[in-house]
């Protein structure tokens, strides 16, 4: 089995949608957002992959979740990207919406968050949020490189980047919140 499916994709979006039920005021906080709808398994999350409609303002955005459990510490600073490139459900390309097509619905952010309890809690996590046109950029030049495969983990399924690189490659977008008791303890913005 690989290691990622080894949860069906059921267990995973339950897993996810425990976390927006019980932390909606910890993904406020992290993203400033007033209020948060859950829309997981909604026609919207099966053709975009927003799992959450954030309000910020008086304006709306999507989020795209990704929730793993607290057993893999040593990633805990780490983001990964499902599916390969060349499949047609590759995330790869729904970030890349954002930047490369104007009519297509995409989630503004990917929030990930590495060490969340069974019910949704963080005792001590590590939150990633990127803004997903960020990102775009990122991929965009790993993709005319030809890097782009140095992030792909076989056995996951997924393209997997370190926070710091990401981090030091661009000048907005991508912060990192440190949780402990479901509260944010430090922020690394730039």
């Amino acid at each position: 089995m690989k290691g990622y499916d080894k949860f069906s994709f059921n267990e995973r979006k339950k897993y996810e949608e425990t976390f927006v039920l019980q932390n909606s005021k910890l993904i406020q906080d992290i993203t400033g957002a007033s209020n948060v709808f859950n829309i997981s398994q909604s026609p919207l999350d099966k053709r975009s992959g927003i799992d959450a409609i954030l309000q910020v303002d008086s304006g709306l955005s999507g989020v795209a979740l990704r929730i793993r459990k607290p057993q893999y510490k040593e990633y805990a600073k780490r983001f990964t990207i499902g599916h390969h490139i060349s499949q047609s459900n590759s995330q790869i390309h729904t970030i890349l919406n954002s930047v490369e097509n104007d009519l297509v619905y995409y989630p503004h952010f990917i929030l990930q968050i590495n060490g969340v309890e069974e019910k949704g809690y963080c005792s001590e996590c590590f939150a990633i949020l990127l803004q997903t046109n960020v990102f775009a950029k990122f991929l965009k030049n790993l993709i005319q490189t030809n890097t782009l495969e140095d992030y792909y983990i076989y056995k996951l399924n997924a393209y997997e980047f370190e926070f710091s690189k990401v981090f030091t490659q661009t000048d907005t977008g991508v912060d990192l919140f440190h949780i402990k008791n479901n509260k944010i303890t430090y922020v690394k913005t730039h």
